[in-house]
């Protein structure tokens, strides 16, 4: 948890802010809350472990390739 006081806005009212994560996060929904001028405001948002989409990715190309200055065409295929 943390908590910023008597931030100066860099322009209309935006705050740029970072917050370091952690490479070990705890799974779950979150909440960020903000209080502008006596109203809260609050945002949720969900932390999930992370899983790599599994593809394949498939490039046929021309048997020879004539011209190295003209386009050849391929197939790209994916699922």
């Amino acid at each position: 948890m943390i908590q910023w006081k008597g931030l100066k806005p860099v322009c209309c009212g935006i705050v740029n802010m970072s917050f370091p994560l952690s490479d070990q996060p705890v799974f779950g929904e979150w909440f960020v809350f903000v209080e502008v001028q006596g109203q809260t405001y609050n945002k949720s948002f969900e932390v999930q472990k992370y899983v790599m989409p599994k593809f394949e990715l498939v490039i046929v190309p021309p048997p020879y390739i004539r011209d190295l200055s003209s386009c050849e065409q391929a197939s790209v295929t994916a699922r």
